[in-house]
């Protein structure tokens, strides 16, 4: 027969304290961001669906014959903050004056023309 008395020696302290985490509300962060190129005629039109991101999130940038689209979400829950960040370049077509590229971002969408 084994006997051990290790058992009468160990001390029961409080548990710790349990810690809730905030979790950030993925929900409403975009699984997957569509775009694409729409050439209608004599013009080219890109599209990029980027709800619940807002023009001051954006960055939209023409680099090297490249447009370039950086997006940041910040979201602070209680002590704690979380960061979203996503970034997408698009190679113009060759025939697209870069000069006279426009942007404008209504109902969640970056069009590009």
């Amino acid at each position: 027969r084994i006997s051990s008395n290790i058992i009468q020696g160990v001390r029961l302290t409080a548990r710790p304290r349990q810690v809730t985490v905030a979790r950030p509300n993925l929900s409403a962060l975009p699984l997957h961001i569509r775009s694409g190129w729409y050439p209608p005629s004599g013009t080219y039109m890109y599209r990029m669906t980027l709800d619940p991101y807002t023009p001051d999130m954006l960055d939209v940038k023409i680099i090297n014959g490249e447009i370039v689209v950086k997006g940041k979400i910040e979201e602070k829950v209680g002590e704690d903050r979380w960061t979203y960040e996503f970034v997408k370049r698009h190679r113009l077509p060759s025939d697209v004056d870069l000069n006279s590229v426009q942007t404008k971002f209504e109902h969640g969408e970056l069009v590009v023309t």
